[in-house]
């Protein structure tokens, strides 16, 4: 069975709250770094990607941005999944 392992998740909270992320802004440099880090770490822990990709877009304020989506295939049962998604941009406070 799958286990959460402590340091890999603080280790990706560390990446992911990092400065040169500049607040995981979608459409910005450092929410592009953002992204491409979660769907990395999606396939690294055995993710499926959905067809088409890992990455769903979609627009906010007229500002395209892509969030990350991965699947768990059942082992019993393919055809009925476990849907893992990533919401990894946030705004900074101003």
């Amino acid at each position: 069975p799958a286990t959460v392992d402590a340091d890999r998740l603080l280790a990706d909270v560390r990446v992911l709250a990092a400065d040169d992320m500049e607040g995981r802004a979608f459409g910005q440099p450092g929410g592009d770094r953002a992204r491409d880090h979660v769907a990395a770490a999606f396939a690294q822990a055995g993710l499926e990607p959905l067809e088409g990709g890992w990455l769903r877009p979609f627009t906010a304020r007229g500002i395209a941005g892509e969030n990350v989506v991965g699947v768990v295939r059942g082992q019993t049962v393919p055809d009925q999944w476990i849907v893992v998604t990533a919401h990894y941009d946030h705004e900074p406070v101003e």
